[in-house]
C-alpha cells in the first residue's frame, strides 16, 4: 500500500443520507413564489443541486430531492410561473418519496365553493351555496392566476367569484345571472338534475352586455352598505431616496389562529412564568396554541428573564414568539418596544443567523406602521450586516450618507449597488486593492463636487432613476393579525434596480481602475464600457496626483527569492569558467558517443534537439543576463524564443503566420512563456491583451 500521509490536512467533509434532515417548501403568499428550507435541528442547510446539500461541515445527500432541480431560482426559491407545476406534480412525489418532506399549502383541484341548483322557475333558482373555504380568510394568491388562498390551501376561483358567492348565499339567484354565471363560473355550479341545466341553457343574454354582480342576484336583493373609506396617514420626507410613507389598513383579512394569538398576547403581556428548565421548541409560524405546556412555562420564565436584562440561551422558535408579541402590539407601540425587537436581534443573531433574514424588514415595517421617530439608518449603525441582508431597498438603510454622496457609502455597499466586480480583476490580485478603493472614493468626491458645480445638485442626484412607486403589505412571513398589519406605499428612488444607474457606475469604477493600473503599472485594460468626457478627466485628474509618485509594488516573495538568489550567485564568483566550460564540452562529448552505439530512439532525438534548439535560443536572445533568465531562457521552445524576438521588434503578423504553421493559435504560446516565467522568475512578463512585453521585463531582452 502507498503511502497516503500527505492527504492527512485535507478536510473530507462528513456525509450522510440526509435521513434526519426535513425539508419544508413555504409559500409566499404576499409575493407568490415558494422558499425551500432545509435544517435538521437549529442547523440550516444550503441546497447545492443535484440532491446534495451542506451546512458548511456536514454534506447530505437526498436523492429524490433532485426532482425539484428544474424548477429551482438561486437553488433555494421556486419563481411564480413555476409555483402551479411544483405544488401539483412535484411536490407530492417528493412527500411520497420521504417522510421528512413537507409544505405550509397544498394546491387542490376544487373550488372554493359550490353553488348547488336544486330548482327553478321562469325567474328565480332554488340554490344553496357550500363553501370549501371560510369565507372570511380568503385572500387574493399573487401570480396564480384563476386560485385563491384560504390559510394553507390554494383554491380554483377568483376574488370577484368569491363576492358572487356570497351575495347569491344572502339574497339568491336570479335565471338571467344562472346564464352569466354557466358561461363565466361554469366549475363553481352543480346542477342536481341534469335535465335542469338542459333546459336552463336555452335562454341567452346578449354577449355586449357588461356583467356586474347584480346580474347574478334574484329580485328581491336589497342594496348593499356602503364600504366605508379607508384612510391613509402620508409622511412627506426629503429623499434624496425616499420621499413619502403612505400607510393604509390592509385590505386583506388574516386567519383565526393570527387573530387568536393577537388577543392572547395582549392578555398576557405582563405575565411572568416561575423558573423552570429550558424545553426545546421548534415550529414554522410559532405561536402559543403550538406549545405544550412545558414550553410554555419555560417561554413566560425567559420572556421575563430578557425583559429584565438576562439572557439565556433558548430556541429560535421561542424568540419569534416575542417577535411576533411586539408586532401585534401586545405592549404598548412606539420606541420602547421597537428597541426591545432591536435587543432581541441583537442578543440572538449570533446563534441564530437566520434573524439577518427576517429582522431588517420586520424593524423597517415596525418603524413605518408606528411612525418611531428613529431612521432605518440606525438599523446598519447597531448591527452590522452584510448588504445582502439589507436586499431588496438596501437604500433606504443608508440614505443619511446617500444626502453626503456615493463617496460616503461603505465600500461593501457601494460595490453592491454595482454589477461589476471589482475584487474579482487583475487589479485586485495584484495586491492594489485597498489602493483601488481609496482611489474609488476619491474619484467619487470629485465628481460629486464637479457635478454640484456644474448642475447644482451632487453625483447621486444625477445618474439615479426616476422616483417610482412600491407598495407592500407589512410584516410578511410573520404572524401579523388584520388588526395590525398595514399596506405600506413607498415613493423612493431605487438606484439597486436601475439599469442605468448601474451602467454609470460601473463604467466609472472601471475607468477608476484603468486609470490606476496605468499609473500603478499593472498590465492589462477594461474595454467593455463608455464614460462621458468631463467625468474621465476628473477621475485622471484625481488619481493621477494620488499616485504620482507611486512605484509598481513588487510582490515580497519575489523580492525574498531575488535576493537569495544573488546571494547563491554571489558564493561562485571564484569558479573558473574556462573549466566549467571545458567540462560542458566534454559532457556533450560523451553524450554524442553514446548515441552513435544506441538505436536512434525518435522521442529522446527530438527532446535533445529541442534542447539544443532552445540553448541556441538562449544564447541569441538573453545573452550576458542573470542566472535566473538563463533558467527560463533554457525553459522555452524554440517557437517561444522565435515568439519572444517578433514580439520584442512589434512583428505580431509575423508571430500570427509562425503560429499557424505550428498549428497553434499566438494567446496559447504567450500563456505558455507565462506559466514557465512564473515558475522561474515569479511573474508574468507578457501582457497578453495588449501584445506587449512588460516594461518591467524589456530592458532584459533589448
Amino acid at each position: 500500500m502507498g503511502d497516503y500521509s500527505f492527504f492527512d490536512d485535507i478536510a473530507i467533509p462528513v456525509r450522510n443520507n440526509g435521513g434526519d434532515v426535513s425539508v419544508l417548501f413555504v409559500y409566499n403568499a404576499a409575493e407568490g413564489f415558494i422558499d425551500m428550507e432545509i435544517s435538521r435541528g437549529k442547523e440550516t442547510f444550503f441546497y447545492l443541486g443535484h440532491s446534495r446539500a451542506s451546512d458548511g461541515v456536514v454534506d447530505v445527500r437526498i436523492p429524490s430531492l433532485s426532482l425539484i432541480d428544474p424548477f429551482l431560482e438561486k437553488r433555494s426559491r421556486i419563481p411564480t410561473k413555476f409555483v402551479k407545476i411544483v405544488l401539483r406534480v412535484i411536490i407530492p412525489k417528493l412527500k411520497a418519496s420521504n417522510k421528512n418532506i413537507d409544505c405550509d399549502c397544498t394546491l387542490s383541484n376544487e373550488p372554493f365553493a359550490v353553488i348547488e341548483i336544486t330548482e327553478a322557475d321562469m325567474k328565480k333558482c332554488v340554490c344553496r351555496v357550500k363553501w370549501a373555504a371560510e369565507r372570511s380568510s380568503i385572500t387574493d394568491a399573487v401570480g396564480l392566476d384563476g386560485y385563491i388562498r384560504s390559510g394553507d390551501n390554494l383554491y380554483k376561483g377568483t376574488l370577484e367569484d368569491v363576492a358572487v358567492a356570497a351575495r347569491i348565499e344572502s339574497e339568491g339567484l336570479n335565471i338571467p345571472g344562472l346564464e352569466r354565471l354557466m358561461r363565466s363560473s361554469e366549475y363553481m355550479l352543480y346542477f342536481r338534475n341534469p335535465a335542469l341545466r338542459a333546459r336552463l341553457l336555452s335562454p341567452r343574454l346578449p354577449e355586449n352586455r357588461e356583467i356586474s354582480i347584480s346580474d347574478f342576484l334574484s329580485d328581491t336583493m336589497v342594496p348593499s352598505a356602503p364600504v366605508p373609506e379607508k384612510k391613509s396617514v402620508m409622511k412627506t420626507l426629503p429623499g434624496p431616496v425616499l420621499y413619502s410613507v403612505s400607510v393604509m389598513p390592509k385590505y386583506r383579512t388574516t386567519g383565526a389562529r393570527y387573530v387568536s394569538f393577537a388577543h392572547e398576547a395582549k392578555r398576557l403581556s405582563t405575565f411572568r412564568g416561575k423558573k423552570c428548565e429550558f424545553v426545546p421548541f421548534v415550529c414554522y409560524l410559532p405561536t402559543y396554541s403550538a406549545m405544550t405546556r412545558d414550553q410554555r412555562e419555560w417561554y413566560f420564565y425567559w420572556r421575563g428573564q430578557f425583559f429584565d436584562g438576562n439572557v439565556l440561551k433558548t430556541d429560535l422558535s421561542y424568540i419569534f414568539v416575542a417577535v411576533f408579541e411586539i408586532i401585534n402590539k401586545a405592549f404598548p407601540s412606539g420606541t420602547e418596544s421597537y428597541n426591545r425587537l432591536i435587543s432581541l436581534w441583537k442578543a440572538y443573531r449570533s446563534d441564530f443567523p437566520r434573524l439577518d433574514r427576517y429582522m431588517p424588514k420586520w424593524c423597517r415595517d415596525y418603524i413605518f406602521v408606528n411612525n418611531i421617530p428613529r431612521g432605518l439608518e440606525d438599523i446598519p449603525k447597531e448591527i452590522p450586516l452584510e448588504p445582502d441582508a439589507l436586499v431588496p431597498y438596501i437604500e433606504l438603510y443608508y440614505e443619511d450618507k446617500l444626502r453626503k454622496g456615493l463617496h460616503a457609502l461603505p465600500i461593501d455597499v457601494l460595490f453592491s449597488l454595482a454589477s461589476y466586480k471589482p475584487r474579482d480583476s487583475k487589479l485586485y490580485s495584484s495586491g492594489h486593492g485597498q489602493e483601488y478603493e481609496k482611489s474609488l472614493i476619491k474619484a467619487l468626491a470629485a465628481l460629486d463636487r464637479y457635478c454640484i458645480d456644474k448642475y447644482s445638485h451632487g453625483l447621486f442626484e444625477h445618474i439615479a432613476p426616476e422616483k417610482t412607486r412600491i407598495t407592500f403589505d407589512s410584516f410578511q412571513g410573520a404572524v401579523c393579525a388584520h388588526a395590525a398589519s398595514r399596506r405600506i406605499e413607498l415613493q423612493l428612488r431605487l438606484p439597486s434596480m436601475s439599469l442605468s444607474f448601474q451602467s454609470v457606475l460601473d463604467s466609472i469604477m472601471k475607468h477608476v481602475e484603468n486609470t490606476a493600473r496605468s499609473k500603478l503599472s499593472v498590465p492589462g485594460r477594461l474595454r467593455s464600457y463608455t464614460i462621458d468626457e468631463d467625468f474621465s478627466a476628473v477621475i485622471e485628474s484625481v488619481i493621477g496626483k494620488r499616485i504620482q509618485e507611486v512605484p509598481k509594488k513588487i510582490d515580497a516573495d519575489l523580492e525574498e527569492e531575488r535576493r537569495q538568489a544573488k546571494e547563491y550567485a554571489s558564493r561562485f564568483e571564484q569558479i573558473d569558467v574556462s573549466k566549467a566550460l571545458l567540462l560542458e564540452e566534454e559532457s556533450w562529448q560523451n553524450t554524442e558517443r553514446l548515441l552513435e552505439y544506441m538505436e536512434p530512439d525518435p522521442s529522446v532525438a527530438g527532446e535533445v534537439a529541442a534542447i539544443e534548439d532552445a540553448a541556441d535560443v538562449s544564447e541569441d536572445t538573453f545573452s550576458g543576463r542573470d542566472d535566473v533568465f538563463d533558467d527560463f531562457a533554457l525553459s522555452l521552445t524554440a517557437l517561444e524564443g522565435e515568439v519572444l524576438e517578433l514580439l520584442k521588434s512589434r512583428h505580431i503578423s509575423a508571430i500570427g503566420e509562425k503560429c499557424e504553421k505550428e498549428f497553434t493559435f499566438p494567446d496559447a504560446v504567450y500563456e505558455s512563456i507565462n506559466d514557465k516565467a512564473s515558475d522561474t522568475l515569479g511573474d508574468i512578463i507578457i501582457d497578453t491583451a495588449e501584445q506587449v512585453i512588460i516594461e518591467d521585463y524589456a530592458e532584459y531582452f533589448g
